[in-house]
């Protein structure tokens, strides 16, 4: 299953009803704890409450995320918040070969794609 949100979505819909959606459909969908999911951007604003959710509801989750938006010390406080150990990889999306060695490694059930060049702070000063 692959979930796909982008920052201009987030714009228009209260994001952690949109959240919390998605992870209930998820959870519906798989109704286990034993489903690893790879959150890209996990570290950013929307990611990294995302992230803690699904840790909160049982779910193996792995985080990629170059950082660019966001800090690493956003991964303490999810482990802080969850006190549950995650996988997390500092890395670009747009490396094709990075990708092919976390998917090889890791055999996801799911992917849910939030990473991005923009952050929510610069979309709404700057809007098309």
């Amino acid at each position: 299953m692959i979930i796909f949100l982008q920052s201009t979505d987030i714009y228009y819909f209260n994001w952690k009803a949109y959240i919390y959606g998605i992870i209930k459909i998820t959870y519906k969908i798989m109704n286990s704890s034993n489903y690893k999911i790879l959150v890209t951007g996990g570290s950013g604003y929307i990611g990294s409450h995302t992230s803690v959710k699904l840790l909160q509801e049982g779910f193996s989750i792995v985080i990629l995320d170059n950082l660019s938006n966001s800090s690493i010390n956003v991964l303490k406080r999810i482990k802080e918040l969850t006190n549950i150990n995650f996988d997390f990889i500092e890395g670009d999306i747009r490396d094709k070969s990075l990708l092919r060695k976390i998917f090889k490694k890791y055999k996801f059930d799911a992917v849910i794609h939030f990473a991005g060049l923009k952050a929510v702070g610069e979309s709404e000063e700057k809007p098309l």
